[in-house]
């Protein structure tokens, strides 16, 4: 198993001690104190675990938005509001051990599918770039190749959120472009992109976007598009048959 990154043993720290408290909650005998201390700490920590996640969702950039900015923040304000300690809920016990069994669940289930994928860092602030002179005006071939080494960097580090950002700037501005050159870069976007998807465990759009590229540039007669071209087949093929 490999081991968790600090941003990981941050977010994923909260969510241990909410778990803990909820499922010693569910034993009979505890104090009424207890119930209040749980109250208290479940909704500090379930507002540090919303701060947390836009953080993960900054590091993601804007191939993220908008799926990410709403469902599980949306959760997290919900769970904090319902264990709220100042405007209490007051509710039977076996429904508040229904409801503790369901957040047990649900965080669990966040942990699985947004912590443990996770291989960035937590972003909260954004540091502004100072001024400089405008640069010198690129042209496509240029401003293509630049974009491409800047997304290679990124793949490189793993940091595949930034990676399918900057190939989608590729693709937006490229796609129709009918330079020989140009039109082997993009190939190459939309192959790294659909790769960085799954690396981020998105492998439904991955995989359309192997679709797109066998699509686009099946005729095309470079090699090395050839090459993309028939390595993302077997990609697809691979992916599915391991579902």
């Amino acid at each position: 198993m490999t081991p968790m990154t600090t941003p990981q043993k941050n977010v994923t720290t909260p969510i241990v001690i909410i778990i803990g408290m909820m499922a010693w909650a569910l034993l009979p005998g505890n104090p009424y104190g207890y119930y209040v201390l749980l109250r208290l700490v479940s909704c500090l920590l379930l507002i540090v675990l919303f701060f947390f996640h836009i953080a993960m969702i900054k590091d993601k950039r804007p191939v993220e938005y908008p799926t990410d900015l709403i469902g599980w923040l949306g959760v997290f304000v919900l769970l904090a509001l319902i264990y709220n300690p100042i405007i209490q809920i007051h509710l039977t016990r076996e429904i508040w051990s229904f409801l503790n069994i369901a957040t047990i669940i649900v965080l669990g289930t966040f942990w699985y599918l947004q912590v443990r994928v996770f291989t960035g860092t937590l972003v909260f602030t954004k540091k502004s770039a100072p001024s400089s002179p405008p640069a010198p005006k690129l042209t496509d071939d240029e401003d293509c190749q630049a974009l491409t080494r800047e997304a290679i960097k990124c793949f490189e580090a793993k940091r595949y959120g930034d990676c399918a950002w900057v190939l989608d700037k590729i693709i937006g501005k490229y796609d129709k472009n009918n330079d020989p050159q140009i039109a082997g870069m993009v190939a190459h976007a939309y192959y790294f992109k659909a790769e960085s998807l799954i690396f981020l465990n998105r492998k439904e759009e991955g995989i359309k976007l192997y679709f797109n590229l066998i699509e686009q540039f099946a005729k095309n007669k470079d090699s090395a598009v050839i090459d993309l071209v028939k390595s993302a087949r077997e990609k697809i093929s691979k992916i599915q048959s391991n579902n």
